[in-house]
């Protein structure tokens, strides 16, 4: 369990088979379904995570439930994951809330959550995660990281990937710098074929990016961070951090991009008053590797966009 401390209204947990409350067969689908899970603070968003294997035609479908008060709402569908492709869902909307492609977004907030695995074939997961966080308290911005470090990541600018859909692909392209770092020797056009969510028509649907991750056997799942200082134990040699990002004009300094409603970031290191990153929007390679204000980061980062991230790891 990895729970943040403080007064921060965030909640991270890493899963096992212990939460297990029921486990059934219906025409040759295993059907998991977990415990209750009971954050500290009623919730308005959750994401899960997971991380797979299969070597033949194995299918998952990832599912969750919340409850607020004594009712729980139906099984909102996040995901459907096999080898070879994977896909979000038509919208799911109701009066507990509505899925936004792969973030559970509720109004007014739940208190308690369950997931539910539907599993076909030779279908192993191997990691499930959950974040969780309310939309409407605010995040304290105070504290830096600790130390200092800087991976030595191979750059690479999603501009100069000969595809039309080049400047859509900030998500795989941090995520092939990432994989690649940890000897996974991939590239950019075919980790965007396996994060594709053709219902979706998007690159960054992050519970794909998070399983692809894991197809190349690393550890991956989304997770909120509150302050910097939690950054040591998540970028270091073993572990990086993609980073969302958003700001308008004169938010950031030296920015690759001038403003931006969302876009993704490798950390790829900190020291004093500084965040290292590898930032895909930028026009060349050379350009990719930028130091960043400690302080401009985290209010683009944790607070403009509540700290969302995903984490690539060694296992």
């Amino acid at each position: 369990m990895s729970v943040t401390k403080g007064l921060s209204p965030v909640f991270n947990l890493l899963h096992n088979a212990s939460e297990t409350k029921d486990v059934k067969w219906v025409d040759g689908v295993k059907i998991v379904l977990s415990d209750e899970i009971t954050p500290p603070f009623p919730f308005s968003t959750l994401v899960l995570s997971v991380n797979y294997r299969t070597h033949t035609d194995g299918l998952l479908l990832l599912e969750a439930q919340v409850r607020r008060g004594k009712k729980w709402s139906r099984f909102y569908k996040l995901g459907l994951f096999s080898k070879d492709f994977q896909s979000s869902f038509p919208a799911q909307q109701d009066a507990f809330g509505h899925v936004e492609t792969d973030f559970l977004v509720l109004e007014p907030a739940a208190e308690a959550f369950r997931y539910r695995l539907n599993l076909y074939g030779d279908m192993e997961v191997t990691l499930l995660a959950s974040s969780v966080t309310n939309a409407f308290q605010s995040a304290p911005l105070e504290g830096a990281a600790e130390g200092s470090f800087n991976a030595r990541v191979e750059p690479i600018s999603q501009l100069c990937v000969k595809h039309k859909d080049r400047r859509r692909i900030c998500s795989p392209a941090a995520l092939t710098m990432a994989l690649n770092y940890f000897g996974a020797q991939t590239d950019v056009l075919r980790v965007m074929k396996e994060v594709f969510d053709p219902f979706a028509g998007i690159y960054g649907n992050w519970i794909f990016n998070t399983a692809c991750a894991g197809l190349y056997g690393m550890e991956s799942f989304v997770r909120r961070f509150a302050s910097l200082r939690e950054l040591p134990e998540f970028v270091n040699k073993n572990s990086l951090v993609l980073a969302s990002v958003g700001y308008k004009k004169g938010e950031l300094s030296h920015p690759a991009i001038a403003a931006t409603p969302g876009h993704l970031v490798l950390i790829t290191g900190y020291e004093k008053g500084t965040i290292w990153t590898a930032d895909p929007a930028a026009t060349t390679a050379g350009k990719v590797i930028r130091p960043y204000d400690a302080q401009e980061f985290a209010r683009v980062w944790l607070k403009n966009k509540r700290g969302v991230s995903y984490i690539v790891r060694k296992k």
